[in-house]
């Protein structure tokens, strides 16, 4: 028998802290499992070196079965076909939804603000390990979860992804930053202020005193040379960061780009944040921003939840 993790398990999984690796290689994924169930004894030990614990682990039959729910195991039904590279082989008999099939299925419990931040994080190169923040390649691409989501139309969760997924860019290299920028592309009737996708943490080449150096801002929006960086508590706001974090801002200003910072205290307070959105559009030759008391709500939730906090 085959089993297949899937909604809450698989995503944790894929978004969990770093004990187990997590990447994976393209023949890896699937498009079919032949003999997928449940069965009420599990191979734990081997479950259990892939970093699931025992308790109800959540799993995927055919439709066809019938929905158990017992102390080892919670089965959801998906009826077949599956779109292409719906599933990963993790091991000998086990299997587990792909990143952006994991995220589809739990999509539709999520808010707007918790869906996207899953999906930076899954096209992000970075993982969360308890209060660290860990480098990690990215585990798919806003094109190929886009792809998916389209293929996988009438799926439980996919009226959710259609929602983030015009919205999506790879590359954030910490929570902090894919936040800032979420808030800043999202679109006005979700709260957030509609800008054009930035590219994130591409290298840029700088002359600087003669020599040819290599910088990679947090956010730039190329056609405009426009850089925001967020500076956050945790690797900016040190002694031993202020000097570096100067010369580098005055580099990036002597090669012709508009360098806009962003600090914890800014993502707080709505004023801040709409002169910080006045002078990208401003440098981008757009029309300021029209804002209505529905904006002001919704921007205010999304904040709220982004940040996890009570906005200024």
């Amino acid at each position: 028998m085959d089993y297949v993790i899937c909604d809450k398990d698989a995503l944790r999984f894929w978004l969990g802290p770093q004990g187990v690796t997590r990447t994976f290689t393209p023949n890896a994924l699937c498009s079919r499992v032949e003999n997928m169930g449940a069965s009420s004894k599990l191979p734990w030990e081997r479950l259990n070196r892939l970093g699931f614990t025992e308790g109800p682990l959540h799993l995927l039959v055919p439709e066809q079965h019938a929905h158990r729910f017992s102390s080892s195991v919670i089965t959801h039904l998906w009826r077949p076909p599956y779109p292409e590279e719906t599933f990963v082989k993790l091991a000998p008999n086990i299997y587990i939804l792909s990143p952006v099939a994991s995220l589809v299925r739990v999509a539709s419990s999520l808010s707007f603000a918790k869906t996207m931040q899953h999906v930076y994080q899954l096209v992000g190169t970075y993982r969360i390990d308890g209060s660290e923040i860990r480098n990690r390649p990215a585990l798919t691409t806003p094109d190929d979860i886009r792809r998916y989501v389209d293929a996988a139309s009438g799926v439980r969760g996919t009226k959710r992804m259609r929602l983030v997924k015009d919205y999506l860019v790879a590359g954030a290299a910490s929570p902090e930053e894919a936040n800032v920028v979420i808030l800043l592309v999202a679109p006005c009737r979700m709260g957030g202020y509609g800008l054009p996708l930035p590219v994130l943490n591409k290298p840029i080449k700088l002359t600087v005193n003669g020599k040819s150096e290599e910088r990679r801002p947090d956010a730039l929006w190329e056609a405009d040379r426009i850089i925001l960086e967020y500076l956050g508590d945790r690797y900016h706001n040190r002694p031993d960061r202020y000097g570096p974090d100067a010369a580098r801002k005055t580099h990036l200003q002597e090669a012709g780009y508009t360098v806009i910072d962003v600090t914890k205290h800014q993502t707080a307070s709505k004023q801040e944040l709409d002169s910080i959105v006045g002078v990208i559009r401003a440098r981008m030759n757009l029309p300021p921003l029209k804002q209505s008391e529905e904006f002001a709500r919704r921007n205010e939730q999304l904040r709220s939840e982004l940040f996890e906090r009570r906005s200024a």
